[in-house]
């Protein structure tokens, strides 16, 4: 990715919600989850010199649901349908737009040797991730919500799209995935250009490690 510091407001119109969006009522939990923006290093890209041309794309940038009541805890590795099932609920769910390609496991072949972006999605323990570095909380999805219906509303977000100026990457997806979030009510209301100057700036402290003095989950609070 090359670095870019365009501002969000020049983001191409995006899709509003709709009454489609609204969850279907099987509630299964008793507590709303958190919504976070989770910001992940990028090895060398993420430290200076590199991270100052880089900007925002200095980090890559998600978003994670996690419980309200606890931390994700560790979980032997189940099927994927087992992984969405109430049992996991403790587990947390990763999205975030990657372009990245990779060797398929079992055919060899390059995956998406275009790199064209598309949308990953994990149910995680993020205690175990090593890329990670920290994470902002900026809203809470009703308790009645599944994770199925969340990657129906994560579909609607638009992708990124290459060799267009401003440039588009995983920051102005996470970006317009909050924007989404915010009109449905899932997220508060704040200047989303203040927030990603906020959330740089915590992404670089929390890179100094023991001796950051940023938390590693954050509650993003605004001065209105």
């Amino acid at each position: 990715m090359e670095p870019a510091l365009a501002s969000e407001t020049a983001r191409a119109a995006e899709a509003t919600p709709t009454t489609a969006d609204m969850p279907r009522p099987a509630a299964q939990r008793s507590r709303p989850r958190l919504l976070a923006v989770a910001l992940y290093h990028r090895d060398h890209i993420s430290l200076p010199p590199k991270s100052r041309c880089y900007g925002y794309e200095a980090f890559h940038w998600g978003l994670l649901i996690t419980p309200s009541e606890a931390q994700a805890q560790p979980r032997e590795e189940t099927s994927q349908a087992e992984k969405w099932q109430p049992s996991g609920e403790k587990n947390c769910l990763a999205v975030d737009a990657t372009d990245a390609s990779e060797i398929d496991p079992i055919t060899f072949r390059m995956k998406n040797p275009s790199m064209d972006w598309w949308m990953h999605h994990k149910v995680v323990d993020p205690e175990t991730s090593s890329k990670m570095i920290g994470r902002i909380v900026v809203g809470e999805i009703p308790p009645e919500v599944s994770n199925d219906d969340l990657m129906t509303i994560f579909h609607r977000v638009p992708l990124p799209v290459k060799n267009t100026h401003p440039q588009q990457s995983c920051v102005t997806w996470a970006i317009s995935a909050v924007r989404y979030m915010q009109n449905l009510g899932w997220a508060r209301k704040f200047d989303l250009d203040q927030f990603k100057d906020a959330a740089l700036a915590y992404a670089e402290e929390r890179m100094k490690k023991e001796e950051s003095t940023e938390p590693k989950i954050k509650y993003y609070k605004t001065s209105d």
